[in-house]
């Protein structure tokens, strides 16, 4: 029996679209059984390489000359080459573990070399994570509320990027226009996660095992409700 919850991109540009947040977290405690092991593994080695980038860069960057004195070299860039760099190399890594909850909520096997799969994407992602950056960083400064805005609507920019394989802007536009039509129901599907991940870690963080995955996962879902996705479609739970 087929699952008839594939959205569109023609749908999803006029927010005709709808779903439960108590019945995505519901499918998502389901599809995460028989994967919690491969999220967690896989979660420790994005952090691990996280660790080791963010110790290589800071070691790097003391002893190179200083990029002040260089004059084609942008101002942004003088200021800021281990952060820039760090994103260059991290933004592929957590797309892998984004795509992977995408793939789980659409019953295709995920494996940890899922995370490496998106290192040819590595331009337009470093760019489109410049951009959203920008967006935030200039929404917080103005008053924190559009910050935030800009934080929620632009949270399909990526998968966008790679499963509907659209262009930067008009991925963060068709991400921004979806989610602003349901506005509150994202608020508050970001509340329950955010709920999950605070009382999950708690107790020495042992119960983030059991929550990561299903955060990946729920996301995964609610993206398929909206966007579709581009395999196959997904069989009842």
């Amino acid at each position: 029996m087929e699952l008839y919850d594939q959205g569109s991109l023609d749908r999803a540009y006029f927010g005709e679209y709808s779903f439960s947040v108590s019945k995505v977290f519901s499918e998502a405690r389901e599809r995460a059984n028989g994967v919690k092991l491969t999220f967690i593994s896989t979660l420790l080695i994005y952090l691990l390489i996280a660790l080791s980038v963010y110790l290589f860069l800071s070691i790097i960057v003391d002893t190179l000359p200083s990029l002040e004195t260089m004059p084609y070299i942008p101002g942004f860039l003088k200021r800021h080459p281990g952060e820039l760099l760090s994103i260059a190399i991290l933004s592929p890594l957590f797309i892998g573990l984004i795509m992977m909850g995408l793939k789980q909520a659409n019953d295709h096997k995920i494996i940890i070399n899922d995370v490496f799969a998106y290192h040819s994407e590595i331009g337009r992602l470093l760019l489109a994570s410049l951009l959203i950056s920008l967006f935030m960083t200039i929404g917080l400064i103005l008053f924190i509320v559009p910050g935030l805005y800009v934080m929620l609507v632009y949270v399909f920019t990526f998968p966008l990027m790679i499963d509907k394989k659209l262009g930067i802007w008009e991925a963060m536009e068709l991400s921004r226009r979806s989610v602003s039509v349901h506005w509150f129901r994202f608020v508050i599907f970001d509340i329950v996660i955010l709920s999950l991940l605070f009382i999950s870690a708690i107790p020495f963080g042992l119960g983030l095992f059991w929550t990561i995955p299903i955060v990946f996962i729920s996301y995964g879902i609610v993206y398929r409700k909206i966007f579709g996705y581009s395999g196959k479609k997904v069989s009842a739970s």
